[in-house]
């Protein structure tokens, strides 16, 4: 089973996403995305590859860290 990573920008919800525990990475212009990554069945890959900040944006295939980077995210500094 191949990895699958999941960004979810706020507002938009995702089974595979957990909203109290989801780490927070963000795009260059600073919309937030909850993330997800790891072995879930049923997800194919959106294009582009880069994030959209409305709809729930999908890499399987890739190791969850570069997936993020694909799709132009950086984990979120406080």
């Amino acid at each position: 089973m191949e990895t699958t990573t999941i960004a979810c920008p706020l507002g938009l919800t995702d089974p595979a996403v957990d909203d109290a525990t989801a780490p927070i990475w963000v795009d260059a212009q600073g919309v937030e995305y909850k993330v997800a990554s790891g072995q879930l069945e049923g997800y194919a890959t959106t294009e582009p590859l880069i994030a959209q900040p409305d709809r729930i944006n999908v890499i399987v295939g890739m190791d969850g860290f570069t997936a993020l980077a694909t799709m132009g995210l950086t984990a979120k500094v406080e």
